[in-house]
């Protein structure tokens, strides 16, 4: 290790130190009845952690200077997402997969779904599009009507109940895959896309949006803030203005 990964492990070190004796002492079902002797050595125990607690806090070093702690926290955050987003992380690849679902399920919605009153012009290109459309529109319906039945038992009613869901599926599988060319175009060039904007447009911005996530979420300007780490009541801010700047 290098002298200066030294200091930064010690420095961590003796941040959870501070947390450690800085801790509050809390009695687990203090209202419950024990013996006498029991309550003499929880009474010792607890004045000898008050005492090591005092004495120990005397010596740890606590830091003060804000400006400090927010520099430390914003260069720490930015080593961290330089890592994420490195051309060695497979963090991209991972990325894509999710998003290639959500891609897909938004063309097909565009290409199947109806959106407007207009929909009853629209031109059919394909037999599935248009038993999807009729489907589709009187779907609940068609649920309702067929609940209302009778059935011998339960199992027959939800297998007639999938039945009319495996319908609908069959029908959209049908539609999509005679536009699976389109799709597939669509998704090559937003798999480009997004794979540009991480590897290559987010790194160089990323030291200046750490740092802006960091002022805006005053992570380093609270009582018992640390230089190592962004402690847990300052985490829902941090993420907050982090997810705001990521998008912006």
């Amino acid at each position: 290790m290098s002298t200066g990964q030294k200091e930064a492990l010690a420095l961590q070190a003796l941040g959870l130190l501070q947390e450690q004796v800085q801790a509050r002492i809390v009695h687990y079902k203090g209202d419950m009845e024990t013996n006498a002797e029991l309550d003499a050595i929880t009474a010792e125990v607890v004045a000898q952690l008050k005492a090591m607690q005092a004495v120990a806090g005397k010596d740890v070093p606590v830091d003060k200077n804000e400006d400090e702690v927010e520099a430390k926290h914003a260069k720490t955050f930015a080593t961290l997402l330089s890592k994420v987003f490195s051309s060695e992380s497979q963090f991209t690849s991972r990325m894509l997969k999710p998003l290639g679902r959500r891609v897909a399920k938004l063309f097909f919605e565009s290409e199947l779904h109806e959106k407007s009153k207009g929909d009853r012009d629209k031109v059919i290109h394909h037999a599935e599009q248009g038993v999807y459309y009729i489907l589709s529109r009187y779907k609940n319906r068609l649920r309702a009507e067929l609940e209302g039945f009778e059935f011998v038992n339960d199992e027959i009613k939800e297998g007639s109940l999938d039945l009319l869901a495996k319908f609908e599926r069959d029908l959209q599988v049908g539609f999509l895959s005679r536009r699976s060319p389109e799709l597939n175009k669509v998704m090559t060039v937003y798999a480009a896309v997004v794979s540009e904007f991480l590897r290559d447009y987010l790194p160089p911005r990323l030291e200046a949006m750490a740092k802006n996530t960091i002022r805006a979420a005053t992570t380093a300007r609270r009582p018992n803030s640390v230089a190592y780490k962004v402690l847990a009541d300052a985490f829902p801010d941090f993420r907050i203005h982090w997810e705001r700047v990521f998008m912006e």
